[in-house]
């Protein structure tokens, strides 16, 4: 769209313009396209820093509840009972197992917010060029020196480069949104795969808890004789 706009500007000077087709006209269009892209961009900045948040609360409740279930393990054992002791371990370690998972989730979440805020505030700048970058061109044009001024507008390399940059922001940000929703789908396997992972585990834990359950044993064996 904005090589179109270079284009109709670039060659107005040489064949009549339709009354639709305008400098002022395009320059408006290409305008509420950077516009609604940075606006679109600042809703996608928000999406993603809300997930981030709602991840970190999830971390900060499992980690909560690992530490129940660890005190919970510790009062069965006192009161001599090793199979809630037992049950009360593994159920922290799920919740370890889940932590770790949310953890990842969380690292990955954080490394598009930032990705995401970064584009929002170069579409930003690209907007606020191009709003100058455009009073620009339509001051020429109304200039009356058409001929001068298209050739002039054609060798600087910062003008259509800076437009040229947009366009290719504008395609990038539709590939990301893509990437965003394969890594929606991405994560949802990778839950299932860490629920089996874990229903596997279950057989092989019991070792595992049986060592736990006999450290928190000595623990309070240990405390007791120091009192």
């Amino acid at each position: 769209m904005f090589k179109r706009f270079m284009n109709l500007v670039k060659g107005s000077a040489n064949k009549g313009m339709k009354k639709l087709e305008t400098p002022e006209l395009m320059a408006e269009e290409a305008q509420m396209e950077l516009e609604k892209a940075a606006k679109d961009l600042k809703e996608a900045t928000i999406d993603a820093r809300t997930n981030e948040k709602m991840l970190e609360k999830k971390v900060e409740a499992a980690s909560k509840k690992i530490e129940e279930w660890k005190a919970r393990a510790a009062l069965a054992v006192q009161q001599k009972n090793d199979d809630i002791a037992r049950q009360c371990l593994q159920k922290k370690k799920e919740m370890e197992v889940e932590l770790e998972s949310l953890n990842m989730q969380l690292e990955e979440q954080k490394r598009i917010s930032l990705s995401m805020n970064d584009r929002r505030i170069q579409v930003e700048r690209e907007l606020s060029e191009f709003k100058l970058k455009k009073q620009q061109l339509i001051a020429r044009m109304q200039a009356g020196d058409a001929l001068a001024d298209a050739k002039s507008i054609g060798d600087v390399s910062s003008v259509t480069s800076g437009i040229d940059q947009f366009e290719e922001k504008i395609r990038e940000q539709e590939m990301r949104n893509e990437v965003l929703r394969e890594l929606d789908e991405d994560t949802l396997l990778e839950d299932e795969f860490k629920k089996l992972e874990s229903s596997q585990g279950v057989s092989a834990a019991p070792s595992a808890v049986d060592d736990e359950l006999a450290q928190l044993k000595q623990k309070l064996l240990e405390d007791k004789s120091s009192e």
